[in-house]
């Protein structure tokens, strides 16, 4: 006699009353003569849901295989599933909490012996989110920091009430006054321009990369078709009847009140903004001086007099316009000619200029923000090195500059603040215990802790932090430039003396008492006492990343495809196919290990020999992690994303352009990324 309760594998109702009388007649059937029982309970306690989640996303692995996935949609406490009773080891619970809109609430780990009851309990240690996730990829990358994204804008238009910024893969921000939101759109194309008016009726442009134009009249943003490939790179509306957009390759477009048409612009330049004052009174200016003037009647060539590449204009009058573009360059129009405002205010890189009346304001790298005083620039401060890449108002006490890793400022008239209280500093590295911890480290001495929410924690420097591993809650280590190292005990950070004056790019460890870290020319160990510099020195060449699957296999890589290896007592250099400039290496054993580099290259190791794999792209590609043989991830520029499943390399939708530096892959349903601007991705699919 046999008996099974529910077919294998499938969940119990997570109502306790049933699952309690299912666990009762499981008990009669143990005591039943010649009862054969061919699977196991398992049973999950759940301590709270988060209010607002509605599903609890729940996967179960034994000897790291998937035996279980499941999605619960009762607010139960407790849930229930069969085991088959030939199953042994270790069973690791891996809990997700969503809504239906797909906000990411908080997760959960529980871990249970299979032993040889036939039930099993286990109780999930649970982490909510102090903010939900709520912008992810199709693939399940969300952002993590800042938040609600970290896209990289490109342009700010208001109409006084509300306002819109738009940037990198789709991004659209909606403003009212009280805060920011992110509103879906219908593209994931990066967008670069928009621009609006706010009369009787509203009327809302948005363009980008691929030819890709969003309008909207106060509602929804619907794609409109624009007959071109290229990307758009400005807008600017006159009436809903008329608004003018350009692009690359000198693409240049004209709405009509329903749809746009091309215009000849007579140029291939790329143009980079258009504005004016009224329908007769319209600029364009672009690479390479290019500035294009349209009277009302057809556009002719106006001399600007540089060769400078020319990134943005405005229109305080038809006698008074101002441009801006690369290395400084301001140009002024007094209705008969451009003259160039010297000396130069700056020689960074210019984006953004707008103004009201007589005070004009400009934006640019590294935060620079410049306000004209009548007779000449003044630097104004912001409080963040993020590049500017447009300022705009409704007034000259109501102002917004928005750039790098989503930043926006906003300015009453007084000073700059930032809307967002999120660390957007670039970060360089991330790393976890696969349990708890996870930390990340980055430019300006940055080093976070996620604990629902990433916190900054004290360094005790301002210097840039590249890399961050450890073994537990109380052993961690940070290292930058500089040869710059430091130590967390549980407690706080203090520095410790790396023996290195260069920057330390990476680390890697087999014990607390056997760490490599590795920088220009420098390969330093630690023994448990002291950092010991390798002697002799290793080849002056450029190493970016180290990993070993032991203490007595531990492997270097660097620039012009330098790989190193170390067998407990020497290291020597192994030849590679590559010419690239290697960023990092990670494997899964000693037969098989990853490096990656610039150009998407992709080198593996089988126990023999190094071979090139495809990438399937020419980005630079700069970590490599995983957690097995047949699960790994890669990083890259552009938000670059690739997932190894044992047989190719995928791309996987990042949800970001920003760069990615680095990645950490703690189960098969979580990992991390991180790069500039602040990004902080969670895989949680």
């Amino acid at each position: 006699m046999t008996c099974s309760v529910l077919p294998i594998r499938t969940p119990c109702l997570t109502l306790r009353g049933l699952l309690l009388g299912l666990s009762a007649l499981l008990a009669v059937c143990f005591v039943l003569s010649g009862c054969d029982p061919k699977e196991r309970l398992v049973l999950l306690s759940i301590p709270a849901w988060p209010a607002a989640a509605t599903t609890l996303r729940m996967t179960v692995e034994a000897e790291g295989q998937p035996v279980q996935q499941l999605d619960v949609t009762e607010k139960s406490g407790q849930v229930g599933f069969y085991l088959p009773v030939q199953q042994s080891g270790t069973l690791r619970f891996d809990a997700r909490f969503r809504d239906a809109a797909g906000c990411r609430y908080g997760k959960g780990r529980a871990a249970a012996e299979i032993g040889t009851a036939f039930r099993i309990e286990a109780t999930l240690k649970q982490l909510t989110y102090e903010k939900p996730l709520c912008q992810c990829s199709s693939d399940g990358w969300c952002w993590s920091n800042p938040l609600p994204q970290g896209n990289q804008l490109n342009k700010l238009w208001s109409s006084g009430k509300e306002s819109w910024a738009v940037g990198l893969a789709g991004t659209l921000l909606y403003g009212n006054g009280q805060g920011w939101s992110q509103l879906s759109t219908a593209t994931k194309q990066d967008l670069y321009g928009i621009s609006g008016v706010s009369a009787a009726t509203t009327a809302i442009w948005i363009v980008g990369a691929a030819g890709t134009s969003l309008y909207s009249t106060g509602g929804a943003f619907t794609l409109v078709p624009t007959g071109t490939s290229e990307t758009l790179r400005a807008v600017w509306g006159v009436s809903p009847s008329l608004a003018w957009a350009v692009g690359d390759r000198g693409v240049m477009l004209r709405w009509n009140g329903t749809a746009w048409t091309s215009v000849p612009s007579g140029t291939v330049a790329t143009l980079h903004d258009v504005f004016g004052t009224a329908q007769g009174d319209v600029w364009a200016v672009g690479d390479g001086g290019m500035i294009l003037h349209f009277d009302g009647t057809s556009w002719s060539a106006s001399a600007s007099k540089v060769t400078s590449s020319l990134s943005a204009g405005w229109s305080n009058t038809a006698t008074d316009v101002w441009v801006v573009g690369a290395s400084g360059v301001i140009l002024r129009w007094d209705g008969i000619a451009w003259s160039q405002l010297m000396p130069l205010a700056t020689d960074k890189n210019l984006f953004g200029v707008w103004g009201s009346g007589a005070k004009v304001w400009v934006s640019g790298d590294l935060g620079t923000l410049l306000r004209w005083t009548g007779s000449g620039f003044v630097s104004e401060t912001v409080g963040t090195p993020s590049v500017l890449y447009d300022v705009f108002g409704t007034g000259a006490n109501t102002l917004w500059a928005v750039g790098s890793g989503s930043t926006i400022l906003s300015n009453n008239g007084t000073s700059w603040r930032l809307d967002k209280s999120d660390n957007i500093n670039t970060i360089q590295d991330i790393w976890s215990d696969n349990q708890s911890e996870v930390w990340a480290v980055g430019n300006g001495g940055s080093i976070l802790r996620f604990d629902g929410g990433w916190k900054a924690i004290p360094s005790g420097t301002t210097t840039d932090l590249l890399t961050v591993y450890g073994f537990g809650p109380s052993d961690i280590w940070a290292a930058g430039l500089g040869g710059t190292m430091l130590h967390w005990d549980g407690q706080r950070w203090t520095p410790s003396v790396s023996g290195a004056g260069v920057a330390l790019l990476a680390m890697w460890g087999a014990s607390p008492n056997d760490i490599w870290a590795v920088g220009t020319g420098t390969i330093t160990h630690w023994d448990g006492v002291k950092w010991t510099l390798l002697s002799p020195a290793p080849p002056a060449v450029l190493y970016l990343g180290v990993w070993g699957s032991s203490a007595t296999d531990v492997w270097v890589v660097g620039a012009s495809g330098t790989t190193l290896r170390f067998n407990g007592s020497s290291w020597s250099t192994v030849p590679s196919p590559s010419g690239a400039i290697l960023s990092a290496v990670w494997g899964s054993g000693k037969d098989d290990v990853w490096s990656v580099g610039t150009a998407g290259s992709i080198i593996h190791w089988d126990g023999s020999a190094w071979q090139a794999v495809p990438s399937g792209t020419t980005n630079g590609l700069t970590t490599v992690w995983g957690r097995s043989a047949s699960d790994a991830f890669i990083t890259g520029a552009s938000g670059m994303l690739l997932r190894w499943n044992g047989q190719k390399w995928n791309q996987t939708a990042s949800g970001t352009g920003n760069l990615l530096r680095e990645a950490w892959q703690t189960s098969a349903t979580e990992a991390w990324a991180v790069g500039d601007g602040g990004t902080i991705l969670l895989f949680d699919p």
